[in-house]
Order: C-alpha cells, then structure tokens, then sequence
C-alpha cells in the first residue's frame, strides 16, 4: 500500500507539472503595444521574421535608435512570414491592431 501511494503521488506530480508549462511558441507572441527588442528571443545577427497568426490586419513598424521608422508592415490575416531589417538593441517596434504577432529570430 503504500509503494502504491508514493507511485500516486509521483504520477500525480509529473502530470500536472507538465500541464502548468508554457509552449515554446507562446513566448513570442505579441499583442498591440511598444516593444523593446529586449522583450524578443534574442538574435545573434540581428535577423528577426514576423507572422500575423490572428485574424485581424495589424500593422508592425520599426523604429531606429533615433526615432525615425525604417520599416512599416501591414500584416494581413494568417499573414506569411515577412522578414523584418536586421535590429539593434535600441531600435522600437510598435503593433497596432487587435490581433497577436509571431515573432522570432532568424536567418535571412
């Protein structure tokens, strides 16, 4: 009896410590707002790629280091993958829409 109950307790503990765990993907998702690009996974090069996985249009734009926008993006509905311009640590980026954006590092 009680082998049974330490089995228990160990399958009881895995279980719901599994379940609590956040998915990789669900880091990177970003809602309206202004964004560092310390708030993303970090890139080695600089390289990052952006996805609209909602179902609303957002639009996306990058600032540079003195406030002057080098990119502006509009993200359609189940959008592919755009390539965003390599970014520094001091570069902006700003999500407008109601909708969530995938972003990620990357290669180019």
């Amino acid at each position: 009896m009680k082998r049974f109950t330490i089995i228990l307790l160990i399958l009881v503990t895995l279980i719901f410590s599994t379940s609590i765990t956040t998915p990789a993907f669900a880091d990177n998702l970003f809602k309206e707002g202004f964004y560092r690009i310390s708030d993303f996974n970090p890139s080695k090069d600089g390289f990052y790629h952006a996805k609209n996985i909602s179902t609303n249009g957002i639009y996306l734009i990058i600032f540079n280091e003195k406030f002057i926008a080098t990119q502006v993006l509009y993200l359609e509905p189940k959008s592919l993958q755009y390539n965003l311009v390599p970014l520094t640590s001091e570069f902006r980026v700003i999500i407008v829409g109601d909708g969530q954006v995938h972003i990620d590092s990357g290669t180019q």
